[in-house]
C-alpha cells in the first residue's frame, strides 16, 4: 500500500469517525483552515511587533497556507469545474489566480533580507488573503455546498484532508487548521 493510500485511509477513517462533528464537510474543513490563517494575519501585519515575532509567525503561517492551497487546489477547485454554473467557474479561476498572487508575493518575502521590505511584502500578503478568504467564504463556498452531492462533498473532503495531511510540513496547534480536527 503506497504512502497516500494508508494516508487516505487514515484520513476517511477520521472524517467517518467525525460525522456530526468538524469538519462535516469539505467547507467545514476549509474555514477551519482559514481560521487559523486569519489568527496570523494580525501579528504578520503588525509593525509595531518585534521582527522575530512576526518571521516565527510567518514561518507557521506560510507552511499552512502552501499546504492549504496545495490541497483546496487539487480537491476542491478541480471538482468544483466538473459542476455547472459560470459564475462557479469564474470564482474558481479567481481562486486560482489569487492563489498565484500569493505564490509570488511568498517568493519576493523568502528572499527578502531587508526587514522593512519584507513586512510590506508581509503586509500586502496579509491583505490580498484577508480579501481572498472573504470573498471564498461568502460567494464560493455557498456555491460549492449548493451544487455538491453529499458523495462528491465527502469524496473533496477526504481528498482535501489527504492532501492537508501529506504536504504540511509541521504542524502545530496554532497552524494546524482542519488538521487539528482529526
Amino acid at each position: 500500500m503506497s504512502k497516500l493510500n494508508s494516508i487516505q485511509n487514515t484520513v476517511l477513517s477520521s472524517v467517518r469517525s467525525m460525522i456530526g462533528a468538524e469538519p462535516a464537510d469539505v467547507v467545514a474543513a476549509l474555514k477551519n483552515d482559514h481560521d487559523s490563517l486569519r489568527e496570523f494575519i494580525g501579528t504578520l501585519k503588525d509593525t509595531s511587533e518585534d521582527m522575530s515575532v512576526r518571521r516565527r509567525a510567518y514561518s507557521q503561517f506560510v507552511d499552512l497556507l502552501k499546504s492549504h492551497s496545495v490541497a483546496e487546489e487539487q480537491a476542491v477547485y478541480k471538482e468544483s469545474m466538473k459542476f455547472t454554473g459560470r459564475e462557479l467557474h469564474v470564482k474558481v479561476e479567481e481562486g486560482f489566480v489569487e492563489h498565484r498572487v500569493c505564490d509570488d508575493l511568498i517568493e519576493r518575502i523568502e528572499s527578502e533580507t531587508d526587514p522593512l521590505i519584507w513586512g510590506a511584502h508581509c503586509n500586502v500578503l496579509a491583505e490580498i488573503l484577508e480579501h481572498h478568504l472573504k470573498e471564498e467564504e461568502d460567494d464560493l463556498f455557498p456555491m460549492i455546498r449548493e451544487k455538491a452531492t453529499p458523495e462528491q462533498n465527502m469524496d473533496m473532503l477526504v481528498e482535501f484532508m489527504s492532501l492537508r495531511a501529506e504536504t504540511q510540513k509541521i504542524v502545530t496547534e496554532k497552524n494546524s487548521g482542519a488538521l487539528g480536527k482529526m
